[in-house]
């Protein structure tokens, strides 16, 4: 549980950082276009004096980008969600659903269980995202207001090596 804590701390400091600079400019590329998702925020895409053209990437695609180039270096996979995503690859999963229905009926701030996926073992955690004033700036035309539930962070640890230790330790007890 706490490779799944930290890999949430990690991803949400990230998005935190982004959103407290009002999102990141960056050289369009085929790899980052610009957000179909952001038209209705002035200045998306701007040339600088020197020409170059550069478009914002908000929190969430900063943090969907980061997420997906490396998500297999430390073994943890990651997903922003929302039961009301702007982009619709955020559509929450049966699990995540879940998780986001027990933040809305306020019963919990974070979930976590043992859960397979595509015939691996995963402990799945998700921690929720509440709207900040940062947040207001590209969800504010969805209706949310500060303290809403936005929506989640959800992070999945490949079990096998924790299985492995497991199975050594209970190995070595039986040895002993």
């Amino acid at each position: 549980l706490e490779h799944a804590k930290n890999s949430f701390v990690k991803d949400l400091m990230f998005r935190k950082w982004v959103a407290s600079h009002g999102g990141v400019y960056v050289i369009p590329t085929e790899r980052t276009p610009p957000n179909p998702y952001l038209k209705h925020i002035k200045n998306r895409d701007f040339t600088t004096t020197t020409g170059e053209k550069l478009t914002l990437m908000n929190p969430a695609y900063t943090l969907r980008q980061l997420m997906n180039e490396y998500k297999g270096m430390y073994g943890a996979k990651g997903h922003i969600t929302s039961l009301n995503p702007i982009r619709p690859e955020n559509k929450a999963d049966v699990w995540e659903t879940f998780a986001l229905n027990l933040f809305e009926k306020g019963k919990t701030d974070e979930y976590s269980s043992i859960e397979t996926i595509n015939g691996i073992e995963y402990l799945r955690f998700m921690h929720v995202m509440k709207v900040e004033k940062k947040c207001l700036k590209c969800h504010s035309k969805q209706g949310y207001k500060l303290g809403d539930i936005r929506g989640g962070i959800s992070v999945s640890v490949p079990m096998e090596k924790y299985n492995q230790a497991a199975k050594l330790k209970i190995s070595n007890l039986v040895i002993g």
